[in-house]
């Protein structure tokens, strides 16, 4: 239906069709851009052109059109996001944010990260803002491929750790796979480093199915520092430097 046939037929219904005031709009608007809902976004959601949402949110006219009006004010941020799957559409940034941190908080560099979350995307923006709270949904799947791909690998960048831990970063084994992505999850507290490490409970979290680098990181303990304790048991602990060989082979073939 064209403007001319929709505005015959709302008179005959005996609707008004005059424009109303923009200011509500236009402050309705601003709300969506803060939440960081593009113009594009909205101009789909509401079924207009970019320009307009552009137009009102620059307050260039003093009234707007009552049907466009309507379609904006009934806009939310979870209407305009609902249902989107193009790939610069917004998801919320938390489980991405958590991802990354993560993974440079196991030792992994941006450098690393990026790569193993594939191209067209720089996990260093990601960190760069940490009240952020939305991201683009291409993003988002690359912090989960990076994820899936470097979490239960231990990182070979100590200056990345080192960085990590001062900024309070999160390792992976603080947060439940199913808590990633919900902002109002809540991590479990990282258990602190200890100075002696009980190779016992080591080996028997191994023994029980737990990754070696896992069972480490539940210790409080790094490779090096759990091969040393081996090495200075008495008598000396060969079922742990056993356990341990082919992570340190991991380690290796990662600097390589």
């Amino acid at each position: 239906m064209n403007r001319q046939k929709a505005w015959t037929l709302a008179r005959a219904r005996g609707r008004s069709t005059s424009p109303v005031p923009a200011a509500p709009v236009r402050q309705h608007v601003l709300a969506l851009r803060a939440a960081h809902v593009s113009q594009l976004a909205l101009a789909a959601a509401a079924g207009c052109s970019p320009s307009a949402v552009a137009n009102i949110e620059r307050g260039t006219f003093a009234t707007v059109q009552r049907r466009l009006a309507s379609q904006l004010l009934r806009l939310g941020v979870d209407d305009v996001i609902a249902g989107r799957c193009r790939p610069k559409d917004r998801v919320p940034a938390a489980g991405a944010i958590r991802r990354v941190q993560g993974l440079l908080a196991l030792g992994h560099s941006h450098m690393v990260i990026t790569a193993a979350g594939g191209p067209g995307w720089d996990s260093g923006t990601v960190t760069r803002d940490r009240g952020r709270g939305w991201t683009f949904l291409r993003v988002h799947e690359a912090a989960c491929a990076a994820y899936a791909a470097l979490s239960a690998v231990p990182g070979t960048n100590p200056r990345t750790r080192a960085y990590a831990a001062a900024a309070g970063y999160l390792p992976p084994l603080c947060w439940d796979d199913e808590d990633l992505d919900n902002p109002h999850a809540r991590p479990h507290a990282a258990r602190p480093r200890v100075e002696r490490l009980d190779l016992d409970e080591l080996m028997w979290l191994i023994r029980a199915g737990e990754s070696p680098t896992r069972a480490l990181a539940r210790c409080g303990a790094s490779v090096s520092g759990a091969e040393r304790a081996a090495w200075r048991a008495t008598p000396v602990r060969r079922d742990v430097l056993t356990a341990l060989a082919g992570l340190r082979s991991q380690q290796r073939r990662a600097a390589a």
